[in-house]
């Protein structure tokens, strides 16, 4: 059964309607209960409204009326569109926040590998310059001994 709301329009109680005053945006069904349907319904009019109005008045009253909905749904726990067609677009935003997260964890694992490279190359490389001041220092005691020795043999020499 489709609802017709100007059948009911002035059956309705004001309380039924964002806009009170002209009995527009209905959020209620027939029976006079708010409902998610009616709320997501009034919202989406009421942001067209705001988007294509001409005059500012009604550009004010779709903002106005628009902010309202948002509330009310909010407080009803109206999240989304029972329609297939917003199921499917939340599937597909789904996945695409599940391929970001998946993308995310990849750089992340990247960055760390690469970041891992650069310290194992900073450990290679203080490694390397360890050995070769160990080296230097090594062939500096070495020529201080051979100096040594010679300096040894000299005066051995001269003593004979």
């Amino acid at each position: 059964m489709s609802w017709n709301p100007s059948k009911y329009r002035h059956r309705l109680p004001s309380r039924c309607f964002l806009a009170r005053k002209e009995r527009k945006y209905p959020i209620c069904n027939s029976s006079g209960n708010v409902t998610c349907k009616g709320l997501i319904a009034a919202y989406s009019r009421a942001s067209l409204e705001r988007k294509g109005a001409k005059n500012t008045k009604s550009r004010t009253m779709g903002r106005k009326v628009r902010e309202s909905a948002k509330r009310k749904r909010k407080s009803l726990g109206c999240k989304h569109r029972s329609s297939r067609i917003d199921r499917i677009g939340l599937e597909k935003k789904r996945r695409r926040d599940a391929l970001n997260r998946r993308s995310r964890k990849r750089k992340s694992k990247r960055r760390s590998r690469k970041k891992s490279k650069r310290r194992s190359r900073k450990k290679s490389k203080r490694r390397s310059r360890k050995r070769k001041s160990k080296r230097r220092s090594r062939k500096k005691k070495s020529k201080r001994r051979s100096r040594k020795r010679r300096s040894k043999r000299r005066s051995r020499k001269r003593r004979r």
